[in-house]
């Protein structure tokens, strides 16, 4: 007996939306380690980019055809409105080298409309992360690279495009509603390290947030970290409202933050 052939767009409607609120998020595994990742090119501020950056297959549909666009858009409207647009990524520390990897997103992002973005900061070693005063070299330079990344999706979403920030924004930013920055200790050899480091990645959040630096593309800041030291267990949690703002920022404060961050300029 032959069966009718049948096809997404041929199921009654309230079954697609069924599906393809399941298929609206894409999503990707993290690298094990830094010394297991996928291809990588290497971008400003020590970012190992991904030369793929397609969560998965999923990334493909809505451009099968326009009906099926406008449908998924439908669910990511949704998806917006109740926040529940949630960006995830997962950055590996080592050295002086960051490894990000966008493992969940929606199929579609969208310019001007603000999501949760979920950052997970694997340290593998604190060298870049450790306050400036206590560690030779180039110190601080993991934030930066943090910073660099976050500006980064604000203009270019998850893809790897990157140009020079000069010119300021040519387009609408992928807005951030709370960014929230787990942080994990995986090395295990100085862990003398993590309180300086920890404290010193909450000291220029802070600055970061209270100065206003990215208002107004982010509006809060969360840091989670819970560590188990010397049979000692560990948890920090700060979170911080971004500064409103409309001057421009200075010098200065772009330096005590740790950071020149590109969304705007100074003096």
């Amino acid at each position: 007996m032959d069966y009718p052939r049948l096809s997404l767009l041929g199921l009654p409607r309230e079954l697609r939306n069924h599906i393809l609120a399941y298929l609206v998020f894409a999503s990707r595994n993290e690298p094990i380690s830094p010394l297991f990742p996928d291809k990588r090119t290497k971008g400003p501020q020590g970012i190992m980019l991904p030369s793929n950056t397609a969560l998965s297959r999923r990334s493909r549909i809505p451009n099968i055809n326009h009906q099926l666009r406008e449908e998924i858009q439908q669910q990511v409207d949704t998806l917006y409105k109740t926040g529940n647009a949630i960006t995830e990524v997962d950055v590996m520390v080592k050295g002086y080298l960051l490894w990000p990897t966008w493992t969940k997103q929606p199929i579609i992002l969208q310019r001007g409309k603000s999501a949760d973005m979920n950052m997970k900061l694997r340290i593998f070693s604190t060298e870049s992360l450790q306050p400036r005063n206590t560690w030779p070299g180039t110190a601080g330079a993991g934030l930066c690279g943090l910073y660099t990344l976050l500006n980064m999706f604000l203009r270019y979403g998850t893809s790897t495009a990157w140009s020079h920030p000069a010119a300021g924004f040519e387009q609408e930013a992928y807005c951030i509603d709370t960014l929230t920055i787990k942080v994990i200790f995986v090395d295990i050899y100085t862990p003398d390290t993590w309180p300086g480091t920890i404290a010193e990645i909450v000291a220029k959040l802070k600055v970061f947030a209270t100065a206003g630096i990215p208002y107004p593309y982010v509006r809060k800041l969360r840091l989670e970290c819970d560590y188990l030291r010397r049979d000692e267990q560990v948890l920090v949690t700060s979170q911080w409202e971004v500064k409103e703002r409309t001057e421009l920022v200075s010098l200065n404060e772009w330096d005590d933050a740790c950071v020149l961050f590109y969304g705007r300029q100074g003096p």
